[in-house]
């Protein structure tokens, strides 16, 4: 089965009404704990029915290397270069709590690409960046590759109608191993242990019950595949704890239901509304809601609240022990937003010129992906310091994780997808 999933990815975001109601000056603003009903749950009906009961592969597939992130020098990304090197010359004679500087070609020195001490590991540095590292090189069959999962060894991600819909790439780089294969469209991946669940997307357009999601749960060797669930719409992203999964419907039913890891049950609606990204820590759930902006449920369910409303289409989304981290797409920017809801800040309060639409954390920066053109990025967590990692090339990035020394970003949407690397 193909189908365009890009197409619909933002479907019923009305952006008209988006654009009258972001305030060009909201980077700041104390915003009021508006409270969200919980919706009546849907989940009782028949095509809610539940089975009883987190990802990649290694069979070689013939890869299209021809097509791949635009890394190569531009003059944009010369310039670039040379203003960090500038940069770095000139703060020898500034102070001495200066940068660290050095007599390195700053340009060209792997272990010192951009600024002093900035090693790229195992890339080349060209023009003051590091060059990514492809772990799954760019394959035409690949129709779009979306959560992604990293160990000390391996990558495991879901692909959208591909021949498989879950599979394992060992690091550094290697073939590919078909994990899960139902024959249908993989979404949603989490892994605990040797366990990993993911979602699997069957049925015609345009609307469910057309469109089914299933769960199923298979070792990261591969195996039987065990199902969970079963839940009509198209599933997104899934999250594990100790007993139960979170999974979002973002076409069709749309929230955040959760169901038990060994399946047999009714999955229980926590919130309805649109799901764009979901983050689950400690007993509380966080969502992207587009629309409705950063929403928050306990994972045991009662009211969803929205903690901050929406410049315009708050989307992908990432959470620390006191903040939320979060892109707008309409309005270009990135925000965080303290999880106690004492406040909110722009982390890039210049607008974008490109639209963001993936980010991940570490312990100190935000990392961003975007649209196709749009670079790989990232800006300290106070807002300091943005700075690109990778220049824009012609493919969207579709998911951003980070793991160890890297960034990790996947690329590609129906006409072929890879994923790459890049040091930190």
């Amino acid at each position: 089965m193909q189908r365009s999933r890009s197409s619909r990815l933002r479907a019923g975001i009305p952006v008209v009404l988006a654009l009258l109601l972001a305030p060009l000056g909201a980077c700041n603003a104390l915003l009021d704990n508006e409270q969200l009903p919980l919706a009546v749950s849907d989940s009782g009906s028949p095509d809610a029915q539940v089975s009883s009961a987190e990802g990649g592969a290694d069979v070689v597939t013939p890869h299209d290397s021809s097509v791949a992130p635009d890394v190569n020098v531009t003059p944009e990304r010369d310039a670039q270069a040379d203003a960090k090197a500038d940069a770095s010359a000139s703060d020898a004679n500034v102070a001495p709590d200066a940068a660290v500087t050095c007599q390195a070609d700053l340009l060209h020195d792997p272990a010192n690409c951009g600024s002093c001490g900035h090693s790229c590991l195992e890339s080349l540095c060209v023009q003051g960046l590091c060059d990514p590292h492809p772990v799954v090189a760019f394959d035409s069959g690949i129709k779009g590759l979306n959560d992604l999962v990293v160990t000390a060894d391996a990558v495991y991600f879901t692909a959208w109608c591909t021949w498989a819909e879950l599979f394992k790439a060992t690091l550094p780089s290697s073939g590919l191993t078909a994990v899960g294969s139902g024959g249908d469209c993989g979404c949603g991946l989490a892994k605990d242990g040797d366990l990993l669940y993911y979602g699997n997307v069957v049925g015609n357009q345009p609307t469910p019950p057309g469109i089914k999601s299933e769960i199923y749960r298979v070792g990261t060797q591969g195996g039987t595949l065990v199902p969970i669930a079963t839940y009509p719409g198209e599933i997104r992203r899934i999250r594990a704890d100790a007993t139960d999964l979170f999974f979002t419907i973002n076409y069709g039913d749309t929230g955040v239901y959760r169901v038990t890891r060994a399946g047999g049950g009714t999955p229980t609606p926590l919130y309805k509304g649109e799901t764009y990204g979901m983050v689950v820590t400690g007993e509380d759930v966080y969502v992207g809601g587009g629309m409705a902006g950063i929403v928050h449920v306990q994972k045991t369910g009662g009211s969803a609240r929205t903690l901050y409303p929406p410049v315009s289409n708050a989307t992908s989304i990432a959470v620390d022990a006191t903040h939320v981290y979060w892109v707008d797409e309409q309005d270009k920017r990135v925000y965080r937003g303290a999880r106690d809801k004492s406040g909110r800040q722009c982390l890039t309060p210049n607008v974008l010129d490109y639209t963001p639409k993936q980010i991940a954390i570490d312990d100190t920066s935000v990392y961003i992906g975007g649209d196709p053109g749009a670079p790989i990025a990232a800006v300290n967590k106070d807002g300091s310091n943005y700075r690109v990692l990778v220049n824009g090339g012609t493919i969207e990035t579709t998911n951003l994780t980070v793991s160890g020394d890297y960034v990790y970003y996947a690329q590609g949407v129906n006409t072929g997808a890879g994923i790459w690397r890049v040091a930190k």
